[in-house]
């Protein structure tokens, strides 16, 4: 940080403090410092050494980078961080083996990457994407409990508040689709994992999106979301402007296209996503895999980095989240179909799971714990199907239409 900087701040500090309003200083501090952390990742993502550069079918290009010289590791915070390559133990999970096991690994959704061992894959932003560095991502990711956003919309499974005193994770077999979004547009299929005070809100998300203004073109892509403090800083969406998110596999990467997408009472094709609080070093990863067998461990977000979150989450979530302008259209959510009933007509959700604090197991949601939230029942809907044996277990079918007459 510069003199002049420097004074600013000090000055502001002063200021604020004589005319009692302490909090409007820390605001203004925390402000300067994400600039300064913005134009500080934006020179060390731009100067890494490549190993290998890959090009896909779907016309990404990906950089192969040391796993220990990724942009996140620059961070001062992380100076000295030692790399987590794999959960220091796995919760406990149901006994029996499920059907969902793939025989064909090349039926899954997303296409592994070729980066060597030792690298993680970093992909290039296109430049079809408006100001990657220079602007924040889109006013898209605050807390699965919130309403009156305009022009936003919810349709979820989510716990109650207060049923239990914290959750460890949540995990999904998220069916992949493809809404149809238009500019200044966002939809995604998402979990949701938050804790902290009310006015200091931490949130991790996980899940598929698809948005031309955030990941360049209109392909439904991976993402990941995190804030440490939704109300007072701008949050990570995949490796934007901040340093949120560790990678440690060498096969997939942030924003990567998912080449299978389900048809309208056709093929049906879905992505396992788990996000869960490791025992040991508190740390919350992220693992992706073709079901729940099958699981990548893809990377994980820092413990100091949510503080909020160290003794677990207070509410979890499953669901769709779709964003246009407060007096514009709303887009499709799901695969824009409204649920019917059937699970190959509309988007669904499956294998919804919570990771229970006192006996560290994966565990069924249960009706009594859980609620269907929809802030707007004019254009998208969920129907929970409830829990069965075999390979679905608890699930519900979601989505819509979106249009113009969504509300605000």
């Amino acid at each position: 940080m510069d003199m002049m900087k420097f004074a600013f701040l000090l000055v502001a500090i002063i200021v604020f403090s004589i005319h009692g309003n302490s909090a409007e200083a820390r605001r203004i501090l925390s402000q300067e410092n994400q600039d300064l952390e913005k134009q500080y990742f934006k020179r060390s993502f731009n100067t890494k050494p490549i190993i290998k550069t890959l090009r896909t079918e779907e016309g990404d290009i990906f950089d192969c980078i040391d796993i220990y010289k990724q942009p996140a590791l620059d961070h001062p915070s992380l100076k000295n961080h030692k790399i987590q390559k794999r959960p220091s133990s796995e919760p406990k999970r149901f006994s029996t083996r499920s059907k969902l096991t793939s025989e064909n690994p090349t039926n899954s959704p997303i296409k592994p990457l070729e980066c060597p061992k030792g690298t993680v894959p970093i992909r290039r932003f296109p430049k079809e994407a408006k100001s990657f560095f220079e602007t924040s991502p889109l006013d898209i990711h605050l807390t699965a409990t919130a309403s009156n956003v305009p022009g936003q919309h919810v349709a979820q499974r989510r716990s109650v508040d207060g049923a239990k005193d914290a959750y460890l994770g949540a995990q999904a077999l998220i069916n992949i689709n493809n809404p149809k979004v238009g500019d200044n547009q966002y939809s995604a299929a998402k979990i949701w994992v938050e804790g902290g005070p009310s006015d200091h809100v931490s949130t991790l998300q996980a899940g598929w999106a698809v948005s031309s203004q955030l990941l360049g073109d209109n392909q439904t892509r991976l993402f990941v979301y995190s804030n440490p403090d939704v109300q007072h800083e701008e949050g990570c969406f995949n490796l934007q402007n901040c340093y949120g998110f560790l990678q440690v596999d060498e096969k997939f990467s942030l924003g990567q296209a998912i080449t299978l997408v389900s048809v309208y009472d056709g093929d049906q094709y879905a992505t396992f996503f788990t996000i869960y609080q490791d025992d040991v070093t508190q740390h919350w990863w992220l693992g992706i895999g073709p079901n729940p067998n099958e699981v990548t461990w893809f990377g994980y977000w820092p413990a100091w980095r949510f503080p909020n979150l160290k003794g677990g989450a207070k509410n979890i979530a499953w669901g769709g989240l779709v964003k246009g302008t407060s007096n514009g259209p709303s887009p499709q959510m799901g695969n824009g179909e409204w649920p019917s009933g059937v699970f190959e007509y509309a988007g669904n959700f499956g294998y919804l799971q919570f990771l229970d604090h006192a006996s560290y197991t994966w565990t069924d949601i249960e009706k009594s714990e859980f609620e269907i939230f929809v802030d707007d029942g004019t254009c998208y809907e969920v129907q929970y199907k409830g829990c069965f044996g075999g390979d679905q277990r608890c699930t519900f079918i979601y989505g819509g239409p979106g249009g113009d007459n969504c509300g605000p």
